[in-house]
């Protein structure tokens, strides 16, 4: 059981980016559209961040806070779009795969530690979705925070 589920670990960590098509493998129609969706979105909100960094010039609080979210951002949509279009990342995953359906030990003892590996970085993932999850629900709703503490 444990070893099935380590050969699964590229599905499991493909689900928060899959939706969105930004997964570089098993494309299809579908996804590509979810893909323009999500390029047609970020592009027009990361040139409006840079149009509204441009114009605040001369505060210093608000291009500090105005540099922070594009900087943010851009760095989001790049290493998201990074993922989806590096043929390096691709052959990676797809080597990964392919050793995942047929994985070729010598003993039990290196299926061990290929399954105790695994788990360990399923663990890391998840802990890394629970921040990445907490950062989200914090970001979103400060501006709400904010509103009611005035």
């Amino acid at each position: 059981k444990r070893f099935e589920r380590a050969k699964s670990i590229l599905s499991y960590v493909s689900q928060p980016i899959a939706p969105l098509g930004l997964w570089p493998v098993n494309i299809t129609a579908k996804s590509q559209i979810r893909l323009v969706m999500y390029i047609l979105y970020h592009g027009p909100l990361l040139t409006l961040f840079i149009i509204d960094l441009v114009l605040v010039f001369g505060d210093l609080q608000e291009i500090v806070d105005n540099l922070t979210v594009t900087c943010f951002q851009f760095t989001l949509i790049f290493r998201l779009l990074s993922i989806r279009f590096q043929h390096a990342i691709r052959r990676v995953i797809r080597e990964m795969d392919e050793f995942h359906e047929n994985p070729n030990f010598s003993d039990c003892n290196e299926k061990e530690i290929y399954v105790s590996r695994i788990e360990k970085v399923e663990r890391f993932h998840r802990s890394m979705l629970v921040m990445a999850w907490m950062c989200s629900i914090t970001w979103f709703s400060t501006p709400l925070f904010l509103h009611f503490s005035t």
